[in-house]
């Protein structure tokens, strides 16, 4: 029978750390006191909640990199609103351009939108 001895969980290889992951204590000291600050550490119980969502008005609020710009977003919904891109109203799920192809743009049709009418009108009711 072949030795396990590589699978067995002794106190010495517990505390051992593998190289690349070695902290030293000012590290952990630094890390510790910017969780404190920016109220990253859990709250003591069972609520899973950290510091900053319990007590948000305790905490700076983090810094939040916006992804687009105005100008972007306005040239999506304008592009968006000629395609026929947007959903339409009701509960159909339906896009704009799969309600009325006729009212868009060939190019901006999916390929599913090209069904049987029997399916659209089905879709529609």
């Amino acid at each position: 029978m072949r030795r396990r001895e590589h699978l067995v969980a002794s106190p010495d290889r517990l505390l051992q750390a593998p190289s690349a992951a070695r902290l030293t204590r000012e590290d952990v000291r630094a890390e510790l006191e910017a969780a404190r600050r920016s109220g990253d550490l859990l709250v003591d119980g069972d609520s899973g909640l950290r510091l900053n969502e319990l007590y948000p008005m305790r905490y700076p609020r983090p810094t939040v990199i916006a992804g687009k710009t105005r100008a972007q977003v306005r040239a999506e919904l304008a592009e968006a609103q000629r395609t026929g891109d947007m959903l339409a109203g009701g509960d159909s799920g339906l896009k704009l351009n799969e309600i009325n192809p006729g009212a868009y743009p060939r190019a901006a049709l999916p390929i599913y939108a090209h069904a049987p009418a029997s399916m659209a009108s089905a879709a529609t009711r």
